[in-house]
């Protein structure tokens, strides 16, 4: 690896605080591959298992709205793709974090009118303290499936880049592969001298590039 190659790993590395090899980076022949390498390490996903868990991110959203995500910009506000007065129920089956969720009151509420009474006629009717215990798993029971239409969509307003984090369970903050793409194509312009329109993932690094 010529110069130009040493400086751009090295400018990559100080990018992303991360550490490419010379065993991995000598393998890297285009622009695709870098950024691949270094999105597994920021987020700690292979492309392979991100590709995976997109593709089952996205089905959902085919069989839940009748909506692929695929080509939807990242910032594309998950609410706005809602089928109007089914916005609760969709958004329960996407399974979309944060989740939609039911007030602590009506919980509680519930739970009391239906549990309070019952324990009261148990102890009048000597039953067993058991069947107090059973009788109160039964009212909790009950108080999840009357409260059902109480769930509420939060109070965040999610996207679909959001989303797509979510999917991988990443530990760090939220990042996508664009992003990545975007900053390691600034680095090539900047350490290359190249134009911008060359910079593609399937660009390769000596015979499109000119690197040396």
């Amino acid at each position: 690896m010529g110069l130009d190659g040493v400086e751009l790993v090295m400018a990559t590395e100080d990018e992303f605080g991360i550490s490419i090899p010379d065993s991995v980076a000598e393998k890297m022949l285009t622009v695709g591959s870098l950024v691949d390498y270094v999105y597994e390490c920021v987020t700690g996903v292979s492309p392979e298992r991100d590709r995976e868990l997109r593709t089952d991110l996205d089905n959902r959203f085919e069989k839940v709205i009748g909506q692929s995500i695929t080509r939807l910009p990242l910032d594309t506000k998950i609410k706005d793709l809602l089928t109007p007065g089914r916005e609760v129920s969709q958004w329960r089956k996407l399974e979309i974090r944060p989740y939609a969720s039911r007030p602590k009151v009506a919980l509680i509420a519930t739970f009391c009118l239906i549990s309070v009474p019952t324990v009261k006629w148990s102890t009048q009717t000597a039953l067993p303290v058991l069947m107090c215990f059973l009788v109160v798993f039964l009212a909790g029971i009950l108080t999840h499936w009357i409260t059902i239409p109480f769930y509420q969509l939060p109070a965040a307003d999610p996207t679909v880049g959001d989303q797509i984090w979510w999917s991988t369970e990443k530990s760090t903050e939220p990042v996508s592969r664009s992003v990545i793409f975007e900053k390691v194509k600034y680095l090539i312009v900047e350490q290359l001298g190249v134009e911008e329109n060359q910079v593609t993932d399937e660009a390769r690094f000596i015979e499109d590039l000119g690197i040396g």
